[in-house]
């Protein structure tokens, strides 16, 4: 994530269960006047959810404000958080995927300026939103906690944390303060930007899609669709040479990893409905390759 942020709207968002501390609502008592001292102010809003209905829309509700305000958006979320997830209950939750897809709409229409904080145990979890299939980015930056933490090593965390960023608006040194707050002899707070994101999901789709074995799996995939779609249309059955030919192109097509590099960097970054982001993230193919 860049060293340098720009914020303008914290959005502190409390879905917990009855009894839980009101760890949200403490932090909004805690940030709000920093957030007003701030040059230029930083709004600090508190916003509940109960189900999960009321999560999703709360996210719905900070799209409509960013586009009437255009303030850059951090949503920091406290809840609770597994594997599988993040809310109250397994019926009242919401998996990582469909976490993924609402995050994906708001981030791009952020222009991929989104930071989230997963106030949640193992928020880190929250990787599982890098999908190899799914090209686009969910967030700008992902901070969470890579294990189980007790709520008082959680609000101590935030508050360092934000007491930072608002001072120095440096997520380099926020990061930092918040891991010392917590334990200084290690990492308890990790975050994951889309950078390395990319990087995660290209390398991933190295390994697992363009070995030779996969490749002419995902051409004979091709080939297959291609005459069940002239099937569906009644057109007559394709003669061998072009099945052959069909193979062919769809080889050329997938074994052109640098081609394909630039689509998926393209298509993730948001790059053609923004271009001035192929400046911000103007890393290479070469830069993406597995390390030996």
């Amino acid at each position: 994530m860049d060293n340098k942020l720009t914020l303008g709207t914290v959005h502190i968002v409390e879905w917990l269960r009855p009894g839980d501390a009101r760890t949200g609502w403490e932090l909004f008592d805690e940030l709000e006047p920093l957030g007003i001292a701030s040059r230029p102010e930083v709004q600090v809003k508190f916003w509940r959810a109960v189900t999960r209905d009321d999560f999703l829309n709360l996210l719905r509700t900070f799209e409509d404000e960013f586009r009437a305000s255009a303030r850059t958006p951090l949503l920091h979320i406290e809840t609770h958080g597994n594997v599988d997830g993040i809310g109250v209950s397994h019926d009242e939750g919401i998996n990582w995927p469909d976490l993924m897809e609402v995050l994906v709409a708001f981030n791009r229409l952020t222009r991929l300026n989104l930071v989230v904080i997963l106030a949640a145990c193992e928020g880190f979890w929250g990787v599982q939103m890098l999908q190899l299939d799914r090209r686009a980015a969910a967030f700008r930056g992902l901070i969470g906690p890579n294990r189980a933490v007790r709520t008082r090593e959680m609000s101590d965390g935030c508050m360092a944390f934000y007491r930072t960023l608002f001072g120095q608006l440096n997520g380099d040194t926020a990061l930092k303060a918040v891991n010392d707050a917590v334990n200084p002899a290690e990492k308890t707070f990790w975050i994951i930007s889309a950078e390395t994101a990319f990087k995660t999901v290209y390398q991933g789709y190295l390994d697992k899609q363009c070995t030779p074995e996969a490749i002419e799996k995902r051409v004979e995939t091709i080939v297959a669709n291609i005459g069940a779609r002239l099937r569906a249309e009644g057109r007559p059955a394709r003669f061998n040479w072009e099945i052959e030919r069909n193979r062919e192109t769809a080889r050329k097509h997938l074994s052109d990893h640098r081609a394909r590099f630039e689509e998926m960097r393209r298509e993730f970054f948001f790059i053609d409905l923004y271009p001035e982001n192929a400046e911000r993230f103007d890393f290479t193919f070469e830069d993406c390759q597995p390390r030996p």
